[in-house]
């Protein structure tokens, strides 16, 4: 929490930003890959993945993201 990080591995779909921290979670947009999100929250773990809470700094708008997606950003 606190740290920002970059979209990557998603091969040009982009990662699923939802409202909760479930894949059946209503979402939000895809991020594409490269952009960079500040994490407010978690982890939480939720059918086999762990999920943080990213904010988008262009708009404000929160949600989850599956951990898989992201590193730290440079």
């Amino acid at each position: 929490v606190g740290v920002r990080v970059m979209i990557v591995g998603t091969g040009g779909n982009g990662l699923n930003f939802r409202r909760e921290p479930s894949t059946s979670a209503e979402k939000i947009r895809s991020l594409p890959d490269g952009t960079i999100y500040e994490v407010v929250g978690g982890p939480q773990e939720n059918g086999g993945y762990t999920w943080w809470q990213l904010r988008d700094p262009s708009d404000g708008t929160i949600g989850w993201g599956v951990q898989n997606y992201m590193q730290p950003a440079p």
